[in-house]
Protein backbone atom coordinates (compact mmCIF):
# COMPACT_ATOMS: atom_id res chain seq x y z
CA UNK A 1 0.00 0.00 0.00
CA UNK A 2 1.46 3.32 -1.34
CA UNK A 3 0.62 6.09 1.31
CA UNK A 4 1.04 9.80 0.47
CA UNK A 5 4.84 11.95 1.69
CA UNK A 6 3.77 14.30 3.85
CA UNK A 7 5.63 18.00 3.57
CA UNK A 8 6.09 21.04 5.60
CA UNK A 9 4.69 20.74 9.23
CA UNK A 10 2.38 17.89 8.18
CA UNK A 11 1.65 14.73 10.03
CA UNK A 12 -0.12 11.95 8.42
CA UNK A 13 -2.26 9.86 11.43
CA UNK A 14 -4.16 6.72 10.70
CA UNK A 15 -7.40 7.33 12.60
CA UNK A 16 -8.45 5.04 15.13
CA UNK A 17 -11.70 5.31 16.77
CA UNK A 18 -12.96 5.04 20.60
CA UNK A 19 -15.62 5.81 22.53
CA UNK A 20 -15.71 6.14 26.69
CA UNK A 21 -17.83 4.10 28.78
CA UNK A 22 -17.60 3.92 32.32
CA UNK A 23 -14.14 5.86 32.81
CA UNK A 24 -12.68 3.12 30.13
CA UNK A 25 -11.99 3.03 26.50
CA UNK A 26 -13.13 0.74 24.12
CA UNK A 27 -11.88 0.53 20.04
CA UNK A 28 -14.67 0.55 17.88
CA UNK A 29 -13.61 -1.55 14.49
CA UNK A 30 -14.26 -0.10 11.33
CA UNK A 31 -17.89 -2.18 10.59
CA UNK A 32 -18.76 0.77 13.45
CA UNK A 33 -17.10 3.87 12.54
CA UNK A 34 -20.35 4.97 10.96
CA UNK A 35 -22.51 4.80 13.83
CA UNK A 36 -19.84 6.72 16.30
CA UNK A 37 -18.35 8.49 13.98
CA UNK A 38 -19.22 12.02 15.43
CA UNK A 39 -19.53 10.94 19.13
CA UNK A 40 -16.09 9.53 19.43
CA UNK A 41 -12.47 10.57 20.66
CA UNK A 42 -10.27 11.11 17.68
CA UNK A 43 -7.01 9.67 18.31
CA UNK A 44 -4.47 7.92 15.88
CA UNK A 45 -1.19 6.61 14.77
CA UNK A 46 1.43 8.68 13.44
CA UNK A 47 2.12 7.03 10.13
CA UNK A 48 4.26 9.93 8.71
CA UNK A 49 6.15 13.12 9.55
CA UNK A 50 7.01 16.35 8.04
CA UNK A 51 10.66 17.49 7.48
CA UNK A 52 9.80 20.95 9.12
CA UNK A 53 7.32 19.39 12.28
CA UNK A 54 8.87 20.37 15.09
CA UNK A 55 7.35 18.75 18.28
CA UNK A 56 8.73 15.17 19.45
CA UNK A 57 6.62 13.01 17.40
CA UNK A 58 7.62 9.62 15.54
CA UNK A 59 6.25 7.30 13.45
CA UNK A 60 3.87 4.17 15.99
CA UNK A 61 3.07 7.23 18.16
CA UNK A 62 -0.77 7.55 19.56
CA UNK A 63 -1.88 11.36 19.09
CA UNK A 64 -4.98 13.27 19.82
CA UNK A 65 -5.89 15.69 17.22
CA UNK A 66 -8.74 18.36 16.83
CA UNK A 67 -11.47 17.03 15.66
CA UNK A 68 -13.11 18.20 12.41
CA UNK A 69 -9.89 19.62 11.31
CA UNK A 70 -7.33 17.59 8.30
CA UNK A 71 -7.81 16.58 5.24
CA UNK A 72 -9.37 12.99 4.99
CA UNK A 73 -8.19 10.00 3.09
CA UNK A 74 -9.09 6.97 2.43
CA UNK A 75 -6.97 4.24 1.30
CA UNK A 76 -8.52 0.56 1.94
CA UNK A 77 -10.70 0.06 4.44
CA UNK A 78 -7.83 2.72 6.69
CA UNK A 79 -9.17 5.93 6.79
CA UNK A 80 -6.35 8.68 7.64
CA UNK A 81 -5.86 12.52 7.93
CA UNK A 82 -3.00 15.07 7.34
CA UNK A 83 -3.12 17.52 9.77
CA UNK A 84 -1.08 20.43 10.49
CA UNK A 85 1.44 20.55 13.36
CA UNK A 86 -1.06 22.77 15.44
CA UNK A 87 -3.95 20.40 14.98
CA UNK A 88 -2.32 17.98 16.90
CA UNK A 89 -3.04 17.97 20.64
CA UNK A 90 -0.78 15.61 22.59
CA UNK A 91 0.51 12.15 22.18
CA UNK A 92 -0.34 8.76 24.75
CA UNK A 93 2.44 7.55 26.69
CA UNK A 94 2.81 3.81 26.72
Amino acid sequence: MNLPKVVADMVLVKIIYSHNVDGGKFLIPNSGVSIHKYHSDYYGEVVDIGPDYSYELKKGDKVIFQRHEGKPIVIGDDEYLVLKERWVMGKYEE
